[in-house]
């Protein structure tokens, strides 16, 4: 939302600037062309709204990039925790397994 505004106070600036580009020595009338204060004045303002696009594209790339880190984080832990839990399946599996085994051994009579 915010680029949409900077885009646009640019566009505006930027049209403004160049419908009296040559008003110094053009046929417009003289309390429509440009002080050199307000001259500066859009100079400045463009250079701002540049460097808030600049910043806004910056900011952007570092978000994008601390949310793949994040996100990277997220399916390291999952990953983590998938490999506890199916290491943990795995254990009661066996130990189930090898209670139900010595229980079948115990039935047929053979000592373990």
């Amino acid at each position: 939302m915010k680029l949409a505004i900077l885009a646009a106070l640019a566009i505006v600036i930027d049209f403004c600037t160049a419908a009296h580009a040559g008003c110094a020595t053009s046929t417009c009338p003289t309390d429509k062309q440009l002080t050199t204060t307000q001259q500066a004045t859009e100079v400045t303002l463009e250079r701002r709204i540049e460097n808030a696009l600049k910043d806004l594209e910056i900011f952007n790339a570092r978000a994008f990039i601390v949310g793949q880190q994040a996100t990277n984080a997220k399916l390291e832990r999952r990953i983590e925790n998938a490999l506890e839990d199916l290491e943990s399946a795995t254990a009661r599996t066996f130990k189930a397994d090898q209670e139900r085994l010595n229980e079948l051994a115990r039935k047929a009579g053979i000592d373990r």
